[in-house]
């Protein structure tokens, strides 16, 4: 009688765990592309730095940055701005399924870094 006991909890355990599992498999939830901000700050002497945060969508991600960065890593970026100029800067971001977000950013360039 107790064997059984044991048999049932294992079955009910087994198949608890295998609904867990399906639950959080990676890729089967569809969530939407967001680029939920870009911060960005003068670097002093006409320089700039921005960092774009994703969430969403399917990776791999492309990045495409405006202005034209002198160093682009995808999500982070270093331009040149002009000293004394407000300066905007977008990140456009495509996932690996065509999905496209992109969000807008904006700092004061300084000659001091910020």
């Amino acid at each position: 009688m107790l064997k059984v006991h044991w048999i049932r909890a294992l079955a009910l355990i087994i198949a608890v765990a295998g609904l867990l599992a399906t639950s959080v498999i990676p890729g089967t939830a569809s969530t939407t592309l967001s680029v939920n901000s870009v911060y960005c700050s003068s670097l002093g002497g006409g320089r700039f730095e921005c960092y774009g945060y994703v969430s969403g969508g399917t990776y791999p991600y492309t990045y495409n940055w405006t202005p034209t960065p002198v160093v682009n890593n995808g999500y982070y970026m270093v331009g040149n701005c002009r000293v004394g100029r407000p300066q905007v800067v977008q990140l456009a971001v495509t996932d690996s399924s065509g999905n496209t977000d992109s969000q807008i950013g904006s700092f004061q360039c300084t000659q001091e870094a910020q």
